[in-house]
């Protein structure tokens, strides 16, 4: 399947799913949109039109970089605008991690110093392969030859005599060089939760649909990313725990009772590692938007961690391709979680 046929099938999996709203509810009394998809951004509409012009384009949710696929449409002005900030931040924020940690398949550039080199230093690229092997590579193009000589020729020679060393590896001459390089600059923390936020968000949007993303609920998520400068929801809204595979999607938080909510797990994947999120955002019961007021201080005296008990009932029984399950999430919650205790 190109893109373009994808485009128009996730096009109409959605118009389908909203339209379904339409008809099964009081909005066909006063709707007079034509036939179409919201972007789950800014809400705007759009007609299949827009796909001919390319004002709705294919997200990589989460970002292609960090091992997502193209499986729901934002507007071009949305994606372009998170694309060149937030989702690059993030992807930079989890490389330094990689690199600085020194995991395999990483590699990064930085400034070697010792006494030699004095403030100047010499550019230089730490490669880590596959194996965790170091490669370490003092580019001469790349430097003043006479920063370079000092830096090389600081380096300290010990031998080895074969007679008295049981390490075969290490006998004769042994060069020995010192130096350090400085940390990476700090992370913007608040960009990268604004980051995990978005693609919890629109993860939640590509499994429920319109049902979801039109709760009075998630107002809120979209104030927050539509200014990812301001604090519109108090952190932390993320919890610490390395969740099984089985509650990888849509989960609810069941219990405790006033930590009601939606809480969605997922991967960013980096050429060295996987890394595991679980985000928290507000259910479909009433004031539940309420739970970025509970859930900070909850998580500060829990070191980022809650006891609680999750349901994943919606993500392994409900099918957006299927119209007739549109309204399956809201009796769901009417039906079953409203009724736990």
């Amino acid at each position: 399947m190109n893109n373009r046929e994808k485009r128009e099938l996730i096009f109409k999996i959605y118009s389908d799913n909203f339209q379904s709203i339409v008809d099964n509810t009081d909005l066909k009394k006063t709707y007079d949109k034509d036939y179409g998809y919201y972007c789950p951004l800014c809400s705007e509409h759009f007609n299949k039109q827009n796909l001919d012009d390319k004002t709705l384009t294919l997200e990589h949710n989460p970002p292609k970089s960090l091992g997502g696929k193209g499986s729901i449409l934002t507007c071009k002005k949305c994606n372009s605008k998170s694309g060149h900030s937030i989702d690059v931040e993030l992807l930079n924020a989890l490389e330094t991690l990689d690199n600085y940690s020194f995991k395999p398949n990483s590699e990064f550039r930085t400034k070697f110093h010792n006494e030699s080199t004095g403030d100047k230093g010499v550019n230089a690229k730490i490669k880590i392969d596959n194996e965790g092997k170091f490669i370490i590579n003092v580019d001469s193009k790349n430097n003043n030859p006479k920063i370079s000589e000092k830096f090389f020729n600081s380096a300290s020679q010990t031998y080895h005599n074969p007679m008295f060393t049981t390490d075969l590896k290490n006998i004769g001459w042994q060069k020995k060089l010192s130096f350090n390089f400085p940390k990476p600059e700090p992370l913007n923390e608040k960009i990268l939760a604004i980051s995990l936020l978005k693609i919890a968000y629109l993860l939640a949007f590509e499994k429920l649909g319109y049902i979801f993303l039109f709760s009075k609920n998630m107002q809120i998520i979209r104030q927050q990313l539509d200014n990812p400068d301001k604090e519109i929801i108090k952190r932390p809204f993320w919890i610490k725990y390395d969740f099984p595979d089985d509650n990888l999607g849509v989960n609810i938080i069941t219990k405790p009772r006033e930590l009601r909510a939606f809480l969605i797990i997922f991967d960013l994947k980096t050429n060295s590692d996987k890394y595991r999120f679980a985000i928290v955002l507000p259910s479909l019961g009433e004031n539940d938007d309420k739970i970025y007021d509970i859930l900070p201080e909850q998580l500060t005296n829990g070191k980022g961690f809650i006891n609680c008990e999750l349901n994943n009932y919606i993500n392994s029984n409900y099918d957006i391709k299927k119209v007739q399950e549109t309204f399956k999430l809201v009796r769901y919650w009417d039906e079953i979680i409203e009724k736990m205790e």
